[in-house]
This record gives structure tokens, sequence and C-alpha cells, in this order.
């Protein structure tokens, strides 16, 4: 899947996540690990995104795929990614919207505080 629309893609279809069971990507490996990262796991990759999909689905990476095995090869190591929505989290389009530009807020400024990132989305 190209770069860049990577992300885009995962928040749209997480927003109807209901319809999914599963969802499986071949993505680069630093993309994976964002989708995957927690506080404890690819903790450096930890971000807006990542609480965001892990909030509405179990989020794995289950296989390494290195560069080598791609003609002609790129110059990234990719990783397989199953994403399993939760059912039972029943948000509307504009909760998640919500939700997802409060995260961003969270997320904006990784050195300041969370109470220094919150002043501009409380109208400070």
């Amino acid at each position: 899947m190209p770069y860049c629309i990577t992300n885009s893609l995962i928040v749209n279809l997480l927003f109807h996540h209901h319809l999914f069971k599963s969802l499986i990507f071949l993505v680069q490996k630093e993309v994976g690990q964002k989708w995957a990262s927690s506080p404890t796991k690819y903790s450096s990759k930890y971000s807006a995104l990542s609480v965001f999909t892990n909030y509405l689905a179990e989020t794995k990476i289950v296989l390494e795929v290195p560069r080598v095995v791609f003609i002609p090869s790129p110059s990234v190591d990719g990783v397989l990614v199953v994403i399993n929505p939760y059912q039972d989290a029943n948000l509307s389009k504009e909760q998640l919207t919500s939700f997802l530009r409060f995260l961003k807020n969270c997320f904006r400024f990784r050195r300041k505080t969370l109470l220094n990132n919150m002043g501009g989305f409380a109208g400070k």
C-alpha cells in the first residue's frame, strides 16, 4: 500500500469499523509499528493514531516482510498487520471525529505536557 495514503485510509476505515470483522494490510514497517504501538510496545512510534486505532480495534503485527522478497526491492521493510475491530464500540461519526481531534491535540507537541498541548483545544 502506498505510504502517502495509509494513515488516512486506516482512519476512514475505522470510522466504519462496524462493517468489518478483520482488516489485513501489508505496510511499511514504521507505519505498522505506529498502528500497533502502545506506551510499552514500539513506544517511540506511539501517537494519536495509535490510541485511535487501538481504541477501536485489536491491532497486531503478525509477520515481518524483509525488503529483499520484493522485486524491485524497496528501501524499507514491511509488516503484515491484522486489525480486528471491536464490535461493541458504538460511537457516531461526529464522536469519532471529535475524539480524533482531541487525540491529535494531545500529541501535537511531543515535548510539551498534556496540559500545555490542550490549551489550544480548550480555547485558551
